[in-house]
Formats: C-alpha cells, sequence, structure tokens
C-alpha cells in the first residue's frame, strides 16, 4: 500500500496551493458582495439614494419612472436601476443626437 499512499500524498500537496487560492478567492469574493448594495430595497431606500421624500419615489413608480414590484405585500425597488440625473445629462439630452440628426 505505500504506492496508494505516496499517489495520495503527491497528490495532496499538488492541490494544496489550489485549495489555498480557491479559499482567498473565496473570502474576496465574499468581502466584495458584502461591499455591494442590496439589489433590491424599499421606497425609503429608494428616497434616500435619490435625495426625495417616499411620496416622489411613489409618484416616480407610478408613472414607471422607477422600477419597481409587488413582493407580497411590499413594493420593492430595483436599486440597481437608480441614477441621479445630473445637469450635464439634461443638458446631453438637450442637445440631440451628436450626429445632429433629430430624435423622434
Amino acid at each position: 500500500m505505500t504506492f496508494a499512499r505516496d499517489l495520495r500524498e503527491a497528490v495532496e500537496d499538488a492541490v494544496a496551493p489550489l485549495r489555498d487560492t480557491l479559499r482567498d478567492q473565496a473570502m474576496q469574493l465574499k468581502a466584495l458582495t458584502a461591499a455591494m448594495p442590496p439589489a433590491m430595497g424599499s421606497k425609503k431606500d429608494a428616497a434616500r439614494i435619490l435625495g426625495i421624500s417616499e411620496r416622489s419615489v411613489s409618484r416616480a413608480i407610478e408613472r414607471g419612472e422607477i422600477q419597481a414590484r409587488r413582493v407580497g405585500g411590499r413594493i420593492v425597488v430595483d436599486l440597481a436601476s437608480l441614477r441621479v440625473v445630473t445637469d450635464e445629462d439634461v443638458w446631453r439630452a438637450e442637445q440631440g443626437p451628436p450626429d445632429g440628426r433629430r430624435r423622434r
């Protein structure tokens, strides 16, 4: 049984660095995941992110400007879809497409 034991030890020695690397990467992934904002949240969360009232968020949801869905009795907002519109965004929209064609 010496051959089997030697083979097992050789495989374990070869796999050990891979196991360590995998463990390190799993810890990094866990840290990154913890640092990411949640994908879904409440209207209150959306209001805080956008700097507006919860009522304004509700009206924006009703107009279809903010993506949300009902889960059970709660409305949850797709926080990843929220993006604050800046003055530069408005200016670009007013300028039209870069090739000079008009939008329809």
